[in-house]
């Protein structure tokens, strides 16, 4: 549902990513640096940006870059993860989006006198109906486990080199409400409302700089926590979920407390798109101190990507295969260890559960484009 979790999920993990869709830029001008100076103020440059991404200007195009996790918590274990992503997307026409996804994950990470190392890759397409994706490659070694490798063989050998789908339940493109899609005044309404939501500050305009043989504006930008706390008790009263004032304000002091959001875009003078994004994120555990910390980097190419073609032998997903062909120690827990990936402790707070960020329920989709029509 558009939810306030599903709103903030979606901020607090790809709050830069161009295709969001929602107002996440705004607030007050900083200094210039660095590039040629510009007379058009960076408010304004940001608010023409949230207009463009609203209206869904940017039909087609790739993203490419990283995703870099890093996760620490203490004696109960660490995680270091990249993504790296390809990413190509038509968004143009209502029911007939696609977006074509090459992945590749790396990482290693250790706890309670357990360690390993993993790196997958696989391809995804999504459309307004189906979800299709293939598994290319998968490895898992821990040196306290030499058996994983064959353990994890059945998965692999079920999986790998094929094509499958799995429907959806409706549009991931559309934006959703408390009891489903949107109606026309409500959509109307929060459009309006994230024009005018300043969800971040300018800390620093760097002036008109060149890239790839384009100028562009250099901004750099950090997190609002009020006004997040604010936009979302907004949200709330369109879509008729409430979240009360004590809510907002538990929202607003996890954020200070526990989380600092920051990153730099670089925005075309004559087009206002968005050419490149940077994101710097840590979060803290308030209860085991656990640390997060996400740094991501892509570019995008508004340029036709070519044609999306849905997958033509694409099996239905065997999700029960799914769990009885996983190794041991990947599917039923033995090699999660505490504080990883069995439990919330090296999540950032309240984002992929129901806690103190998340005021109200929902799917914490934000990677999607559902909120940019």
């Amino acid at each position: 549902m558009y939810t306030t979790r599903k709103t903030l999920a979606g901020l607090l993990v790809l709050s830069l990513v161009v295709l969001s869709g929602c107002n996440l830029f705004g607030g007050q001008g900083g200094t210039s640096s660095g590039g040629k100076p510009s007379s058009e103020d960076p408010k304004q440059v940001l608010r023409m940006v949230q207009e463009k991404l609203q209206n869904r200007d940017m039909k087609e195009g790739s993203v490419k870059g990283n995703v870099k996790v890093k996760a620490d918590a203490g004696t109960q274990g660490s995680f270091d993860a990249t993504f790296a992503l390809d990413t190509k997307f038509n968004i143009g026409t209502k029911g007939q989006e696609k977006v074509w996804l090459d992945l590749a994950l790396s990482g290693s990470g250790k706890g309670q006198g357990q360690s390993g190392e993993g790196n997958a890759k696989a391809q995804l397409f999504l459309t307004a109906a189906n979800l299709y994706a293939k598994l290319i490659e998968f490895s898992v070694k821990s040196p306290e486990q030499p058996q994983l490798e064959q353990q994890i063989a059945p998965f692999v050998q079920l999986y790998a080199g094929k094509w499958f789908k799995l429907p959806l339940p409706q549009n991931p493109f559309e934006m959703e409400g408390q009891s489903g899609t949107l109606t026309p005044d409500q959509e109307a309404k929060i459009k309006d409302l994230v024009k005018k939501s300043d969800l971040f500050d300018i800390t620093k305009d760097h002036g008109v700089e060149k890239l790839n043989n384009k100028d562009v504006r250099h901004l750099s930008v950090k997190l609002n926590a009020k006004n997040v706390g604010t936009f979302a008790k907004q949200v709330g009263e369109i879509t008729g979920s409430t979240v009360s004032d004590t809510e907002v304000k538990a929202l607003e002091e996890a954020l200070n407390k526990n989380v600092t959001l920051d990153g730099e875009l670089w925005v075309g003078e004559s087009d206002k798109y968005v050419y490149k994004v940077k994101i710097n994120m840590n979060t803290t555990d308030p209860a085991s101190q656990a640390k997060v910390t996400v740094t991501a980097e892509m570019e995008v190419n508004p340029e036709n990507p070519g044609n999306l073609e849905e997958p033509k032998d694409a099996q239905p997903l065997p999700l029960g295969g799914m769990m009885g062909a996983g190794a041991p120690g990947m599917m039923d827990g033995s090699m999660t260890q505490p504080g990883m990936m069995g439990d919330d402790k090296m999540m950032a707070p309240g984002m992929m559960d129901s806690g103190t960020m998340m005021p109200s329920s929902g799917t914490g989709d934000g990677m999607m484009m559902e909120g940019d029509q």
